[in-house]
């Protein structure tokens, strides 16, 4: 959104001037959209370029299939910005967020939504404003600037959100708030992020720094580079992780799907083109997890409700048809955790 500036009544009247809201745009619209030729030729540059040199995609596609592709894969950092989706490349758009974060000094404001339509401020860049059904609902404008303020400011940023007016009733940001507190908890948590497993026990996660990263490019960083690291993916389309932990002192690579709900498909071929990107030699000697990490209450109901593509992580030391069994489950508490 943009700020709306003063504006009078009065005049307006008399200029016969009315105004026109416009609301954030939503992955259906942008699929409709990409589907005139004319747009989509006009904004290709943008929608084409994206994170480094893109490799192949394994199968040829359609030029539907490739707009789809393409329009879902920028969602998640464009979020309901059609000016970020359609005028800015995925570096260009990240930049810009992250340049809104930067602008602003004032949080508390930021989340009560009060620099609202008057402010000129850039900061409100990283509002969205949502019209489901007959009703309008403020967010923050795509689920990679929540997460990225979450990392930013920790669990009480997130705790702010939760207490806002009407938040029960709020599909947006309610939808996004468990996904905030993982990144605001493995970043920011002083000790190991506690975790509950399905036969009650604890785990313990070492927090660790969060990157951006493109799956389907090549990750570069070597072992010497750090100890441990949260990759993030910014495609929203990567299909079934939110996360990819790779430790390289314990040699491990641990994918993280954060879901609130008590059931989640299991679409291995992105996990399997995602470890490509990783570029890890001798694997071997390393061990492969896939965890689903859901609200504490729901690890003894979380199911995989359908495992896609089977045998493609064999050649990782995965048996065919027993994914399943092998994904982990674990709970964290949404409770109040110390609210760095």
């Amino acid at each position: 959104m943009i700020s709306r500036g003063k504006k009078s009544d009065e005049q307006d009247r008399i200029e016969k001037v009315k105004e026109m809201k416009v609301y954030s745009w939503t992955l259906e619209e942008y699929q409709d959209a990409a589907k005139y030729d004319l747009l989509y030729m006009s904004v290709a540059e943008a929608m084409g370029t994206s994170l480094g040199k893109r490799k192949q995609t394994r199968r040829r596609e359609t030029e539907e299939e490739r707009r789809t592709r393409e329009v879902e894969s920028k969602y998640r950092v464009a979020g309901g910005s059609c000016r970020l989706m359609f005028e800015y490349t995925t570096e260009e758009a990240i930049e810009s967020l992250r340049d809104a974060m930067s602008d602003v000094d004032d949080f508390p404001s930021l989340m009560e939504f009060s620099t609202g339509e008057q402010s000129k401020r850039f900061v409100n860049l990283l509002h969205g404003k949502h019209r489901i059904g007959k009703k309008v609902y403020w967010g923050l404008v795509s689920r990679f600037a929540a997460t990225e303020l979450a990392e930013k400011l920790g669990e009480s940023f997130v705790r702010k959100i939760q207490e806002l007016t009407n938040m029960a009733e709020n599909p947006v940001l309610r939808g996004v708030l468990f996904e905030m507190l993982f990144f605001a908890r493995i970043k920011q948590m002083p000790g190991p992020l506690k975790l509950t497993t399905i036969q009650g026990g604890d785990v313990e996660w070492s927090r660790c720094e969060v990157e951006s990263f493109d799956p389907t490019d090549v990750y570069e960083a070597g072992e010497n580079s750090k100890e441990r690291v949260c990759l993030k993916p910014v495609a929203w389309n990567q299909g079934g992780y939110d996360a990819v932990i790779v430790d390289w002192s314990s040699k491990l690579v641990r994918f993280v799907q954060v879901t609130s709900r008590e059931a989640h498909d299991l679409k291995l071929r992105y996990f399997s083109d995602c470890l490509d990107s990783l570029s890890i030699e001798g694997w071997e000697q390393w061990k492969l997890e896939i965890v689903f990490v859901v609200p504490k209450d729901n690890v003894e109901r979380f199911r995989v409700s359908k495992v896609e593509d089977e045998d493609a992580l064999s050649r990782y030391g995965w048996r065919g048809g027993e994914e399943g069994s092998e994904v982990c489950v674990v709970g964290l508490d949404p409770r109040p955790c110390g609210c760095l």
